[in-house]
């Protein structure tokens, strides 16, 4: 759980200094961004945290997310905290 929580504060050499709430999906093939999602709001748990429901919602508002997409692998972290490096403009 740590780990999980303090990953932000490890891929962003400390700059986003809050915790953050991990999601993951994984395939045998490589990831299809509409499967990766639709599993994700399809499963209960995973649902709940990006809507911020249940124990969920006792964090507070998420400020901040994150994406990262690798071979077969998603994940997605939440946060409370705004990111100090602010937005970042859509992928084309």
């Amino acid at each position: 759980w740590s780990k999980m929580e303090s990953k932000p504060r490890e891929i962003t050499n400390n700059i986003y200094t809050g915790n953050a709430y991990e999601i993951a999906y994984g395939t045998m093939g490589q990831v299809v961004v509409a499967d990766v999602l639709s599993d994700w709001k399809n499963s209960l748990e995973h649902n709940k945290v990006i809507l911020q429901q249940g124990d969920w919602a006792k964090l507070g508002t998420w400020s901040a997310m994150g994406v990262g997409i690798y071979g077969g692998y998603a994940v997605a972290w939440f946060g409370v905290e705004a990111d100090p490096q602010g937005s970042i403009s859509a992928c084309q």
